[in-house]
């Protein structure tokens, strides 16, 4: 039995479809975020399984059973936001055990509880201090701290590092799912960062205009990502476009501008003649310098030179006309690539995804509006 389950939920906001036909099943225990831009849908997500608003069609089902009539207490879900809602006339021991006290729980019961908690984030230490007096990731620790108090078994947690600096937001991620997996807990993380969803996620749901593009596990959506817009926004992909030429067992011949073949493998449904879209990922397309002959190598020059940190990225001209990025590990990189340089990009067929051409063409597949 799905620990938490929507079945062809919709939803809608006057003219506005935020969410159309959504189905999902989530595991007890999985630790899952919810990527996607700004208005795909994902709050919306979270508000309906907290029960702050109801689906105009279709089901939300915990452990099997239908709870679109529940209203938020009888969910039984914590709730986390970016914004970190401690109450600031009460200390951090009154804000964690502020839950289990309006419910009436038993003194000892409640004191147990509260020393779990602060002891879980660390911050028992800090019991007496008022959040005025912590740091951000402090705040954002006695925040879940609280929501975890009363014993919920899922959690909700929408942009919650968000407010924090970037060094505190890695550290804290982890923080987290130790946290919830220690627990038991099944978790459902909202987030813009594309870096945070593929570190701490057993799957990735990736949202779009209100539909579900993919859901999967982080190196499934990178490496084999169903649509060019999950290719594009799950990481980063070149495109190429081009023409069938040849079918041959499992791989495609595929023509080029300027009578250029490449080697890729082959999608279902494909046809001679047929227009198509290559996606590469910058990590699989390596970078020589000169001229160099062989299967999937395309000659061009050198536009742009980017350090990255671990990576050295480099944006080639192709002879095609096409702009082709590739990463190379900083300390594997060509200390002779200089911009200009005449190169060779090249790629293994087996590391290309291909896709059929879209009807309205691979910007408007691209767009995140």
């Amino acid at each position: 039995m799905h620990e938490i389950s929507l079945h062809n939920v919709k939803k809608r906001y006057g003219t506005i479809t935020a969410l159309d036909d959504v189905s999902f099943d989530i595991e007890k225990g999985e630790y899952v975020t919810i990527l996607g831009p700004t208005g795909s849908g994902k709050t919306t997500i979270l508000k309906l399984l907290a029960g702050l608003i109801e689906p105009n069609e279709g089901e939300v089902r915990f452990k099997g059973r239908r709870v679109n009539e529940l209203c938020p207490e009888e969910r039984d879900v914590g709730l986390v936001f970016q914004n970190f809602m401690l109450f600031p006339h009460l200390n951090v021991w009154e804000n964690v055990t502020f839950g289990p006290h309006m419910r009436g729980w038993a003194r000892e019961k409640t004191d147990k509880l509260g020393r779990q908690m602060l002891d879980l984030v660390h911050l028992f230490n800090r019991a007496l201090s008022y959040p005025n007096e912590l740091s951000g990731g402090m705040q954002q620790r006695i925040a879940l701290a609280r929501t975890l108090t009363p014993g919920s078994k899922i959690m909700l947690m929408d942009e919650p590092l968000g407010a924090l600096d970037a060094r505190l937001r890695v550290e804290l991620r982890y923080e987290l799912v130790r946290l919830m997996k220690g627990l038991g807990i099944t978790t459902i993380h909202v987030t813009h960062d594309q870096e945070e969803a593929m570190t701490i996620s057993d799957k990735i749901m990736v949202l779009r205009r209100g539909k579900i593009e993919q859901i999967g596990a982080p190196m499934e959506l990178f490496l084999r990502p169903r649509s060019i817009f999950v290719a594009n926004f799950v990481g980063e992909s070149n495109f190429i476009e081009g023409i069938i030429s040849e079918i041959k067992d499992s791989f495609l011949k595929v023509e080029l501008k300027d009578g250029l073949t490449v080697v890729v493998p082959s999608v279902d449904g494909a046809a001679l003649g047929e227009r198509i879209v290559i996606a590469l990922k910058p990590e699989n397309v390596s970078i020589q310098k000169g001229v160099t002959k062989g299967i999937n190598h395309i000659q061009g020059v050198i536009e742009r030179r980017s350090f990255l940190g671990t990576f050295v990225k480099y944006s080639v001209r192709l002879e095609t006309g096409d702009l082709i990025n590739s990463k190379v590990l900083t300390l594997q990189k060509d200390k002779t690539l200089e911009m200009g340089d005449k190169s060779t990009v090249s790629f293994r067929s087996n590391e290309a995804v291909v896709y059929h051409h879209p009807k309205d063409g691979v910007r408007r597949e691209l767009e995140v509006e």
